[in-house]
């Protein structure tokens, strides 16, 4: 079943941004360092500020005697909890993850024991697009251990599509729709390792389903729009159609269903919202 956490805005919307934008811009403070006059780079560089500040909420600041070092100073310091207390964790021991997805909701979940290593080595030929070698095989020295880098990748990218998609394409390009296709092929991915170790399967099955259908939604507003473009159809047809993307499709009937899978991208009905 799915669980949204609750993010409760630190101010008004702005009337005169986008509808996406405005939402998640209204839940950081003002005067924040991810404004960009790229409308779409605000929303998605913006996700990405609130997905921290969300998960960093979660993180446990203990006091602790300081150490003797001779210098003058406060007797206590803080330092993050070590792992074990529910609901929480600490920096840099795995940790928990969120992904805003507007309407003050986020999905909230602990790291995986999956590497970001596995998660690239686990991609197919035929899916490893125009941002794989950036953010799965690159990022390996920064997010490693933290898998759902990949989610909160798929969520800022789905956020600035559909900041473009308010303003009927605005700034955005096709490579804000291809870019959050193939992030929901990745996080397809990873949700399969996940389902593999039976790590919380179906927290994330619902987050999983609920997500890639918003992305259906959004790929489908963008045909016919200056953002429609084959590369990003090839794509979509490579997902259902390639051979080695079998194992991906197999893996998501058996968890979300074999109708499921053949909605994605493809038969979901236009003009629902986004849910």
């Amino acid at each position: 079943m799915l669980e949204w956490s609750e993010v409760k805005p630190l101010r008004g919307k702005d009337d005169t941004l986008e509808a996406t934008l405005a939402d998640v811009e209204c839940h950081m403070p003002a005067g924040h360092p991810y404004r960009d006059s790229r409308h779409v780079t605000w929303a998605h560089e913006t996700t990405h500020g609130l997905n921290a500040r969300i998960r960093n909420r979660r993180i446990v600041m203990l006091p602790v005697p300081a150490p003797r070092t001779g210098m003058l100073g406060p007797a206590m310091y803080l330092v993050p909890a070590p792992a074990g207390i529910p609901g929480y964790s600490a920096a840099g021991v795995g940790g928990m993850n969120a992904c805003y997805v507007l309407k003050d909701r986020a999905f909230v979940a602990e790291e995986p024991p999956v590497s970001l290593s596995e998660v690239a080595g686990a991609v197919p030929s035929s899916m490893r697009g125009m941002s794989y070698q950036l953010y799965l095989v690159s990022q390996q020295q920064y997010w490693q251990n933290e898998p759902l880098y990949v989610f909160d990748e798929w969520s800022a990218y789905a956020n600035g599509l559909s900041t473009a998609l308010d303003a009927g394409g605005g700034d955005g390009s096709f490579s804000d729709v291809l870019q959050t296709v193939e992030f929901t092929v990745y996080s397809f991915v990873l949700f399969g390792l996940i389902v593999s170790l039976g790590f919380d399967v179906d927290h994330f099955r619902g987050f999983v389903e609920w997500q890639a259908e918003r992305c259906t939604k959004l790929y489908l507003r963008s045909v016919r729009t200056r953002l429609d473009d084959p590369q990003t159809h090839e794509h979509v047809r490579g997902f259902h159609e390639s051979s080695d993307t079998r194992s991906i499709r197999d893996m998501l009937a058996a968890t979300c269903g074999a109708s499921w899978v053949e909605d994605v991208f493809r038969r979901a009905k236009v003009g629902e919202g986004e849910g």
